[in-house]
């Protein structure tokens, strides 16, 4: 499709499965160099403009992983250990896919329960194999998503200039009514 837009910036977006928060302007974009210009909706043309904004995979990545790295969630125990806050920096990430899941793994193929003790934000804490599990799919949901946006941000063209928004990031909003 050659005439969807950002709400926002009216910047141009190329995209054979525009996401919901994306207009369409009902005109086809005209050609341009997209290394040399810019193309912008401004409500009742398209407009090109010199100096085209050109974002590279490696930002976008750079934005997915700081957004990743972010994504610490809370994990509720429900019984005296309370509720932990997991960790999700690079060097949290590095303990647990490197140390914790390779015992927990190991532990629950062998129908071994022995707990295995972690550090969380939270404090230490001992959890079993099964329990860890559970921790790792808690937190699969939030990164699931930013990894579903990353890609779709990566194969916009061209990607937005303003893909540190938001609305890159986020599922849109439910439509008022509904």
């Amino acid at each position: 499709m050659n005439d969807l837009y950002s709400p926002h910036t009216g910047e141009h977006i190329i995209s054979d499965d525009p996401a919901p928060w994306m207009l369409s302007a009902g005109v086809a974009a005209p050609g341009y160099n997209r290394d040399t210009q810019g193309c912008f909706w401004r409500g009742e043309g398209w407009e090109v403009v010199a100096g085209g904004a050109t974002v590279t995979v490696s930002e976008v990545e750079t934005e997915r992983d700081r957004r990743l790295a972010a994504a610490s969630f809370d994990y509720d125990f429900g019984d005296g250990r309370g509720v932990h806050t997991i960790g999700t920096d690079e060097k949290d990430m590095a303990a647990w896919m490197m140390e914790v899941m390779p015992i927990a793994q190991a532990r629950l193929a062998l129908s071994d329960a022995t707990a295995i003790n972690i550090v969380t934000n939270t404090g230490p804490v001992s959890v079993s194999p099964t329990e860890w599990m559970d921790i790792f799919n808690t937190g699969a949901a939030s990164r699931q998503a930013i990894w579903q946006y990353y890609f779709a941000l990566i194969a916009m063209d061209p990607i937005p200039a303003d893909y540190q928004d938001d609305q890159y990031w986020s599922p849109p909003p439910e439509p008022e009514g509904e």
